[in-house]
């Protein structure tokens, strides 16, 4: 379990390290006029990697070990990384120092957030570990906010969320993940717990969604 653990961890950092910067080489390599259908594209493909993530990770289950779940990245990696440096334009550099702590607080802010949120159900909402882990991300996020708006050069500028159109899309897209993530996990448990199928068959059962997924984004970009 500890193992299992771990490497989702990781997964986890190299996923929130990738997708920003994959949205960041679009937005900044593709002139103005092509640049909502880029980002319309890049949602879309997240959402369906998603879906064929349950899919794929189903049939690993089902058909091999967990351990496939974790090595099967391994190609994937090394096809995307021989992708991007051939096709992918160089961008330009920009030498500015890197705040290790205002990264630090936002990270330890966003844990003790969730540590509250996923401690809740079983805890209780009013119990002191719940309350703690709030607690501890309204002070954590306050000091990231405070210092990032006393730097020169902030690694990410508290006022962007004061732009309507920013702060919009930035609620919008935490919502669709929420929503996303959560339908997918409880969808799973429900699907093979309370109804019978396999691992392999919750993932099939998913599958409707990635239509909506691939034509929800397309749909924006024409509204």
């Amino acid at each position: 379990v500890g193992v299992v653990i771990a490497g989702r961890v990781v997964s986890g950092v190299g996923a929130a390290a990738v997708l920003p910067t994959t949205l960041a080489l679009m937005v900044g390599g593709a002139p103005s006029h092509r640049r909502p259908r880029l980002v319309a594209l890049w949602a879309s493909m997240t959402g369906l990697a998603a879906v064929l993530g349950n899919v794929g990770g189903g049939a690993a289950l089902q058909l091999g070990s967990w351990r496939a779940l974790f090595w099967s990245v391994v190609p994937l990696s090394v096809v995307a990384l021989v992708l991007v440096l051939v096709f992918s334009p160089a961008p330009p550099r920009h030498d500015r120092p890197v705040s290790v702590v205002s990264a630090g607080l936002l990270t330890a802010g966003f844990l003790a957030l969730l540590s509250g949120i996923v401690s809740g159900p079983g805890a209780g909402w009013g119990s002191a570990r719940v309350l703690a882990g709030f607690a501890a991300a309204v002070v954590l996020l306050t000091l990231w906010a405070v210092r990032e708006l006393r730097r020169e050069h902030p690694m990410l500028d508290p006022r962007l969320f004061a732009v309507p159109v920013v702060r919009a899309g930035a609620v919008g897209m935490a919502l669709v993940f929420l929503g996303m993530f959560g339908l997918f996990y409880v969808n799973g448990q429900y699907l093979q717990y309370a109804m019978g199928y396999s691992p392999l068959g919750a993932g099939v059962r998913l599958l409707p969604m990635a239509a909506a997924l691939l034509l929800a984004p397309r749909c924006a970009v024409a509204l």
